[in-house]
Formats: structure tokens, C-alpha cells, sequence
């Protein structure tokens, strides 16, 4: 069996569940046909936007292209919008179309408008290929889709985040990988690209560890407190037994590989105690409020979800809490962290995106732990009732979608549609739309939100598809 849905993005084929959209009058529709405009190889295309232009920070998209798929992207809400490409189509090198899409919204530019890093990838049974970045970066009153070809291209990119890691003051890109997802597992070199002061990026890959990564999550933010961001990679098993590490930021941009504790992270090592040392998703933050961050690690089949915490002193982890085992038990495999207060009681809970390893990503989960004023975490998933005979949930964010001042949970599923789950304030969901998605047709998942500004309409034009934007009213 290959390792292959155990990634961040997702082979385009038909959606295995029916996910008819059946509560109509709760989505308004705003869209605006495209003009005119013949893309050639998607090179520097100036793409009309027409009133304020969306701003969307990390959350989820959607995205397919090639294949057996759509090539169409679709990004939800950070309040109640989602948005959605059509027929964006970027090629490798050889002219041949990925058969799925790692998207992630940033607005890297710093100008309120999001703009887009998009990586094309090859899932079998497609043959193995790479890809380049594309970029779709707003400009004015326009948006431009830059092809650079960088010397580092990606086959299967896992993961896009966006950060200063040069502390420069410009937003810039890491691309997590994970190689071709079938035996032997060779894995792939991450990728860094550092944004350049006329907005240009750089391909800094020779910045990181030069070794095959199979990186299965990945996440950032200042672990040690020195004021640079540092990046936790997340490997799971590959031929060359390449270990979760931490790249400790130097402040340009370069790292310092960091080594983690084998009681920890050594999958190679079989199980210890009865669990074994793989974890599928992780998360910086700050879940006990003192201003340092930590991090949280969701399990894998018969591991551990944790807590840890940092010594910058001598530059371990150790483990601060064990979390109350996957809504599966030991069959639980993490897809999704978020941190937030869900019953607004001042402390920081969990939600964990799950689904199950036998059979191996067939169903859903929403684990929710609310912590005690002790600092542990209950779970009270039960609570919810949530219907777990639907498509797994690729990545979730924590959003007011219904504006009633409480955090709901808006999931991208690995089928395609976006589903809405509102929260009664004590951290109790009830599914919107009867447990139906938003969209029915197939897509990958992809990471950004929309802003707060409901009366947006963004249009993107290559080879004439437009941006759908839905309104949750």
C-alpha cells in the first residue's frame, strides 16, 4: 500500500461520497464574467479584479487540475465567503499538467490584497514529474501570474507557509515535499525561495538540508525566542529513514539543522511503550499563554498526540501533556491542528481534523479538547455527534462564520466541497446545509482564507476561467 493520502494535497478523482449542495438560500453567489484575455504559458498575465480586492489569509482551499480531475481551484472563508478558480492549467518543463495542486494565500506583498503560491504535482499512477511555483501576486488594480522556472522544482509539495525567515521585512515562501508517493519512498529536497526587495523571489533551496524529505506537515514560528522564525519538519517514513528535524533560523535566511530526541521522534525505532514515534500534523502556538510558543503533534496509527516544550537552553523538546487519544483510539490518523478558543473562556483548545488507518483514510473526525484550568484537555467530541461516514477532512480552520461571536470550524474535504460546522459557544457543533458540502465536484486542498470584506469579487483570467466567490448568509 502506498503512503499516498497521507499528504497535505489529493490525487483529482470523482468524489467517492455525494456532496450536493441542498441548502441553497444560505450561499449568495457574486461573480463576474471574464474578459478576453489569452495567457501564454501563464507568463506575467495581468488578471482584472474589480471592486476591493479579497484578502485571505491561511486557512483552506481547493484545488485540482489534470488527470481525472477539474483544474480548479477553491479557497473558503476566514468569515463566510468561498472562493473559486476555473481552469488554471500551469505545465512543467516536459508540458505535462499535474494531476493535483498545493495552493496556500498569502499576501506576500503586503499590499491588503492575498495573493496566491501555486505547485503542481504528480500522484501515481500519473507519471513522475516536477514543477516550478507559480505566483498570482495583485499589483494595483491588476493581479499578475508569474512562471519563473526555478532550478528547484517539486514533484509531490506537501505544504506551502509563507514567512520572513530573512527578517528582511518581505513575506517568503517554504514548500514542504515529500516525493513520489509510491516504493521506495526516495523522498525530496524542501525548498525555501526568499522574496527579493522588487518582489521577485529567489531560490534559496541550498539554504536547507540537502536530503530527500518525506514531509508530511510542517510548521513555523520563533521556537527558541531569539526573533527569527524557525521551521519544525515533519518527516514520516521514506528509503532513507529521514527523521522529523527543526531548522533553527540564523536571521538570513540560512539554518542550523537541529537533531530531536529519538524517545520522541525516531519512528525507525518501532514502537515504545506500546506507541510508535510518527506524527502526521503539527502546529506551532502558544496554548498556555505565556507568550512561548509550543508544539503540538497529532498522531499517527498507535502514536501519541502531545504538547511539547522548547529549552533553548540546551535545545530540546520535552513533553508537556499527552492529549486524550484520536476520536478513532489507536486506529486515528491526524490530518489538521488548530488552536483557539472555542468556548471563550479565556484559554486556548484544540480541534483535530482525524480519519481512520484500517481501512486506511475511509471517514471523518472532528476531535475536540477543551483545556481545564489546569492546563489539560478534555475531550468532548461526543458532544457534537458529528456524522463520521463522509469524506475526511484535509484541513480545517477556526473562523466566526456565522458572526455571533464564537469560533465555528469551516474543513476543505479530500473530495471536494467545503462544510461549516457552528458552534453553540460551549464548544458544541451542529453541521450546517444537513451534513451536505458546499461544492460536489472533486478538488485538492490548499490553504488561505477570505477576509472579512463581504462585498468582494475577485476575477482571475487565464485561458478565461473566473474566481466564484459564495457569501454564507
Amino acid at each position: 500500500m502506498t503512503n499516498d493520502l497521507k499528504s497535505n494535497t489529493l490525487l483529482c478523482t470523482a468524489p467517492k461520497y455525494t456532496t450536493d449542495f441542498v441548502d441553497e438560500v444560505k450561499w449568495q453567489k457574486v461573480v463576474r464574467q471574464s474578459h478576453s484575455v489569452t495567457a501564454s504559458n501563464q507568463s506575467s498575465i495581468s488578471l482584472s479584479t474589480t471592486r476591493t480586492a479579497m484578502l485571505l489569509t491561511p486557512l483552506a482551499l481547493a484545488a485540482c487540475g489534470g488527470g481525472d480531475g477539474n483544474n480548479n481551484i477553491e479557497a473558503s472563508s476566514s468569515s463566510n465567503l468561498v472562493a473559486r478558480f476555473e481552469n488554471f492549467q500551469p505545465q512543467s518543463s516536459a508540458s505535462t499538467s499535474p494531476n493535483f495542486f498545493t495552493v496556500y494565500a498569502s499576501d506576500i506583498n503586503a499590499d491588503g490584497r492575498s495573493d496566491f503560491i501555486i505547485s503542481g504535482g504528480s500522484f501515481p499512477p500519473a507519471v513522475s514529474d516536477s514543477f516550478s511555483i507559480v505566483t498570482i501576486k495583485s499589483s494595483g488594480s491588476i493581479y499578475e501570474i508569474t512562471n519563473t522556472d526555478f532550478e528547484t522544482k517539486f514533484i509531490h509539495p506537501a505544504e506551502i507557509l509563507t514567512a520572513d525567515f530573512n527578517a528582511d521585512g518581505l513575506l517568503d515562501i517554504f514548500v514542504a515535499t515529500s516525493g513520489y508517493d509510491t516504493s521506495p519512498f526516495i523522498g525530496e529536497r524542501n525548498g525555501i525561495f526568499l522574496q527579493s526587495a522588487n518582489g521577485s523571489f529567489i531560490d534559496s533551496s541550498t539554504n536547507l538540508p540537502n536530503v530527500a524529505d518525506n514531509t508530511h506537515s510542517a510548521t513555523v514560528g520563533d521556537i527558541n525566542g531569539d526573533g527569527f522564525v524557525d521551521i519544525y519538519v515533519g518527516n514520516i517514513f521514506n528509503s532513507g529513514a529521514i527523521l522529523p528535524y527543526l531548522l533553527l533560523n540564523s536571521g538570513d535566511g540560512s539554518f542550523v539543522k537541529l537533531s530531536l530526541s529519538p524517545e520522541i521522534f525516531d519512528y525507525t525505532t518501532g514502537f515504545a511503550g506500546g506507541n510508535s514515534k510518527k506524527y502526521t500534523s503539527s502546529l506551532f502556538a502558544d496554548v498556555d499563554n505565556d507568550s512561548d510558543i509550543e508544539l503540538i503533534l497529532g498522531m499517527d496509527a498507535n502514536s501519541s498526540s502531545m504538547i511539547l516544550e522548547f529549552n533553548a537552553t540546551n535545545n530540546t523538546f520535552s513533553v508537556s501533556k499527552l492529549l486524550p487519544s484520536g476520536y478513532f483510539g489507536a486506529d486515528t490518523i491526524t490530518l489538521d491542528i488548530k488552536a483557539g478558543d472555542i468556548n471563550n473562556d479565556g484559554r486556548v483548545d484544540l480541534v483535530l481534523s482525524q480519519t481512520t488507518n484500517n481501512p486506511f483514510y475511509e471517514g471523518r473526525a472532528l476531535q475536540i479538547l477543551l483545556q481545564q484550568e489546569n492546563g489539560d484537555f478534555v475531550d468532548i467530541s461526543a458532544n457534537s455527534n458529528f456524522t463520521i461516514n463522509k469524506p475526511w477532512i484535509q484541513t480545517i480552520s477556526l473562523i466566526d462564520i456565522d458572526k455571533d461571536g464564537d469560533l465555528d470550524i469551516v474543513g476543505a474535504a479530500n473530495a471536494g466541497g467545503i462544510y461549516v460546522f457552528h458552534n453553540d459557544g460551549s464548544g458544541v457543533f451542529s453541521e450546517a446545509n444537513a451534513g451536505n458540502a458546499a461544492f460536489s465536484d472533486a478538488r485538492a486542498n490548499v490553504k488561505g482564507a477570505i477576509s472579512d470584506d463581504l462585498g468582494t469579487v475577485f476575477e482571475v483570467i487565464v485561458d478565461q476561467p473566473t474566481l466564484e466567490v459564495y457569501q454564507y448568509v
